[in-house]
C-alpha cells in the first residue's frame, strides 16, 4: 500500500500526499548518529545512499524491530522487502552480539543484486 502511494488491491486507503508526507524527511536537520538518514512520519528515510554501507536508493523507507525484524520501501526501484526474524541480543561485548544483526543488511544487499538492468531502467 505505501508502495503504491497509498492504495492497495484498487481501494484508496490514504492519499497519495499524506504518502508523500509520511516519507519526507521532517528534521530540521539530520541526526548526527545516524548518518545518512533523516525521519518522517513513522519511518527512518535515506536521504544519503552513500553513507549506509548497504544498497539503496534516496528516499528509501521503512523500519526495524527491537528483535531484528525490519521492512523498507524503496519507491525508486519499486520494490518492498520485509525481513522477519526474532534474535534477541543476550548480555556480552557489544562486538560479539553485531554479527547476530547482519543478516538484514545480507537479504538487502541479495535483494538489490538480484535486480536485473531491465527493471532497473524501467524504473527510470
Amino acid at each position: 500500500m505505501l508502495r503504491r502511494g497509498g492504495e492497495l488491491d484498487g481501494v484508496r486507503l490514504l492519499a497519495p500526499a499524506t504518502v508523500r508526507l509520511m516519507t519526507q524527511d521532517q528534521l530540521p536537520a539530520p541526526p548526527p548518529d545516524v548518518p545518512g538518514f533523516g525521519f518522517g512520519l513513522g519511518f527512518a528515510v535515506i536521504l544519503d545512499p552513500g553513507k549506509l554501507g548497504t544498497p539503496s536508493s534516496k528516499g528509501t523507507f521503512g523500519w526495524g524491530g527491537a528483535a531484528g525484524t525490519s521492512f523498507w520501501v524503496d519507491p525508486g526501484e519499486d520494490m518492498v522487502g520485509v525481513f522477519m526474524v526474532q534474535i534477541r541480543p543476550r548480555p556480552g561485548p557489544s562486538d560479539t552480539r553485531t554479527a547476530r544483526y547482519r543478516h538484514a543488511d545480507r537479504f538487502r544487499n541479495l535483494a538489490y543484486q538480484a535486480l536485473s538492468e531491465t527493471q532497473r531502467s524501467a524504473s527510470d
